[in-house]
């Protein structure tokens, strides 16, 4: 495709709005950037239809942008550093790229990482966790890695994670539990897993009432919307949390049929979760829970695509499925980003967002399960079909994911990006433009209204 097909595409309004977006981005605070060089290791890895030439300044550029990481998570971080430490030696597992050397300036080591030293790592690796906070362990992380800020997704309420609230450690909140409001014992018996987390968003819910200062949920519908709004916006009003996060696809299928209020009302108020039932009333607390997110200019993530562990029926969390929601008029301004690019469903997300300004496409975990060639191929085919400006940088994970998450990231955009150079799809200015929006400003943007 050519350039000028590419933006004819796209069209030429929402070409001006985006790069007036990024202009408007990059005038926000950003970190010192770490003047990172690109070493012959990198460039004699790449690709064969890669051009080193283009590729090395523009890869250059993207390793010196100070990032938002859209998706990561806290609290385990110990357990990490086994899983990487088991793959050595790292040089021959693309999983370990990018890894073992941001390892060393952590730990302030010298040498290669081998299966002989690599027990003595492990105890000095888990002595720097116990010898230092949580805060000081991302804010190490982050200096190596060139991140400004971090997502996590978690529950602020806990005590755990309210230490890592911040301006640069923001959070978003679990909104799952207002979906679900009756008796969850029931609600995906398919493994034990999956009652697992079913009995975790029944007791999320639980320290809702607790924290709103009641003993039990309204017994009558009307009541409980109330509540919701309430507690919502409680949660909302934390410092630093910028936005919802639906991990319904866990439960359920994205396939929402919002129905009439007063047949959720006769569901709730009868209590019945009968298969057929609680799914009449979860379709409308779902677009209830939608038109809050309008209402209170909050965006939302959900996740999309491959889960972790057994309860995730993978055809159930198409991002397609969501499409007929989304267009419903009361809530198609909602501010929404697919995590994980909807992997590997990825191909459904590109039209999505070329019709909706107001969709947005997370590459988390991609950036940990794919190499960055094959991750480069899906960002090219994004940017090809959809607003590049629609694109969020993130790892997901913990911990040391961070390290490899932040490698195949950026090296994933400068491969996507070279090619469309060397196709003629864009000029030099406007790839530059490109990748600081999907490290950096894109994120920005969609969280205007909360990011503070």
């Amino acid at each position: 495709m050519n350039r000028r097909n590419f933006f004819t595409m796209v069209g030429s309004a929402g070409v001006a709005a985006g790069l007036n977006s990024i202009v408007k981005a990059d005038t926000l605070p950003a970190v010192t950037a770490n003047n990172a060089g690109v070493s012959d290791e990198e460039i004699a890895s790449l690709p064969g239809d890669v051009d080193k030439n283009i590729f090395k300044p523009l890869y250059k550029e993207i390793l010196n942008i100070p990032a938002i990481n859209n998706h990561m998570h806290c609290n385990d971080e110990e357990s990490t550093i086994n899983w990487y430490l088991n793959k050595l030696p790292g040089k021959t597992n693309v999983m370990t790229s990018g890894v073992l050397d941001d390892l060393k300036k952590l730990l302030k080591i010298s040498g290669k990482i081998t299966d002989s030293n690599k027990n003595a790592i492990l105890k000095k690796y888990e002595k720097y966790c116990k010898d230092n906070s949580q805060t000081k362990y991302w804010d190490d992380l982050s200096k190596i890695t060139n991140t400004s800020n971090i997502i996590f997704m978690t529950q602020p309420e806990l005590p755990e994670n309210k230490t890592l609230l911040s301006k640069r450690y923001k959070m978003c909140m679990h909104v799952d539990q207002y979906i679900f409001p009756l008796d969850n014992s029931n609600l995906a018996p398919r493994n034990p897993e999956s009652k697992y987390r079913a009995s975790a968003n029944t007791d999320m819910l639980n320290r809702e009432i607790k924290a709103m200062g009641i003993n039990n949920l309204p017994k009558k519908f009307d009541k409980y919307l109330e509540f919701v709004e309430a507690a919502f916006l409680k949660q909302q009003s934390i410092p630093n949390i910028v936005g919802g996060k639906w991990s319904l696809s866990y439960f359920r299928t994205f396939d929402f049929c919002p129905g009439k209020r007063s047949d959720a009302k006769k569901v709730y108020d009868s209590a019945d979760t009968t298969p057929a039932a609680y799914k009449v009333l979860q379709d409308y607390m779902a677009y209830f829970m939608l038109k809050l997110f309008v209402k209170h200019k909050f965006p939302l993530q959900i996740h999309s695509g491959l889960g972790a562990g057994k309860s995730l029926v993978l055809s159930d969390s198409q991002p397609a499925k969501l499409d007929y929601l989304l267009s419903m008029d009361e809530v198609k301004n909602a501010k929404v980003c697919f995590l994980h690019g909807g992997y590997p469903f990825c191909n459904q997300l590109g039209p999505m967002v070329k019709s909706r300004s107001n969709i947005y496409i997370d590459f988390s975990w991609m950036t940990l399960l794919l190499s960055p060639d094959t991750l480069a191929g899906y960002l090219k085919e994004w940017m090809e079909v959809c607003p590049p400006w629609n694109l969020l940088f993130g790892i997901d994970a913990t911990g040391l994911a961070q390290f490899r998450g932040n490698w195949c990231g950026r090296k994933a955009i400068a491969i996507a990006l070279s090619r469309m150079l060397q196709e003629h799809q864009l000029t030099e200015s406007e790839a530059h433009g490109f990748a600081h929006g999907i490290m950096r400003n894109n994120a920005l943007n969609f969280y205007e209204t909360t990011w503070g």
